[in-house]
């Protein structure tokens, strides 16, 4: 969620930080070989970046600074049935609150990908309910698998630790060997390419569960949410008019398969 933020200001900080050392306010290094170098951007890059992803908005909030209104549907619709007897609204003592009707309004749709989203029933009939309402859907919906941001994040956390090892090591007088230098910088090339594969991997397998998709296949940890949502996902079909009012429910899960099947393909 913060990470195009961290970025960008993970990249200022380092500029500003290059500005300086070029100015001389900031303390160089000299190489063996004579080279002087600057080292302070490599060493604030990593703790500049995960501060600011993981406490961006929590730094807005301090500052007063508006931040944007997140929904997370797993912490704000109540999970235990006697508290909310109809899922997929909010809680009955203070008023009804659509789901679907909270999706329409809502500006962008953050999907947090893994190998079993496409199979749960709740969260195949969120990514429905928003992209059959808006016709620019596509646009304002992302896609972050789980298994990427973790390999990125690795990768990062490896990269900065072997840019302060070099720094340490220059600061020591010691000499980098080639021999050295070459394996480490092999190996986090070939976790770059792991992650790249592992996303075109689950890419691959996100389309063959669409291909194949079936709301009746689909798995719900509560059985007697499951006609809910069938009557749910037919009110929407009914709504958007892909459907004839007089449609039985069979129907509208098979209209709903082939809407599916060739929207997100």
């Amino acid at each position: 969620f913060n990470f195009e933020i961290a970025v960008v200001v993970t990249l200022l900080v380092c500029t500003l930080v290059t500005l300086l050392t070029i100015v001389g306010s900031l303390p160089t290094m000299t190489r063996c070989n004579g080279d002087v170098v600057g080292t302070y951007a490599a060493l604030v890059s990593g703790p500049v970046f995960f501060v600011t992803l993981f406490f961006c908005r929590d730094l807005q909030d301090g500052f007063g600074i508006a931040s944007q209104d997140v929904f997370f549907d797993r912490a704000c619709i109540r999970q235990a049935k006697h508290v909310c007897e109809t899922p997929g609204h909010a809680d009955t003592s203070t008023g009804d609150f659509h789901l679907a009707t909270l999706l329409k309004h809502s500006d962008q749709l953050l999907v947090v990908y893994s190998s079993v989203y496409l199979r749960k029933l709740w969260t195949v009939y969120e990514v429905a309910a928003f992209t059959m309402q808006r016709k620019d859907a596509t646009k304002h919906m992302k896609v972050l698998p789980v298994s990427l941001i973790t390999v990125v994040l690795v990768q990062f956390a490896l990269c900065y630790l072997w840019a302060a090892v070099v720094v340490l090591l220059m600061e020591f007088g010691a000499v980098m060997d080639n021999r050295l230098v070459a394996p480490v910088l092999a190996a986090l090339e070939a976790a770059y390419l792991f992650a790249i594969r592992t996303w075109q991997r689950e890419k691959r397998n996100m389309k063959d569960s669409i291909l194949h998709f079936k709301v009746r296949e689909c798995l719900c940890s509560v059985v007697d949410d499951r006609q809910l949502v069938y009557s749910n996902i037919r009110a929407l079909l009914r709504g958007v008019e892909l459907i004839l009012p007089a449609a039985t429910l069979d129907e509208a899960l098979d209209t709903f398969d082939a809407l599916m099947q060739t929207r997100f393909r």
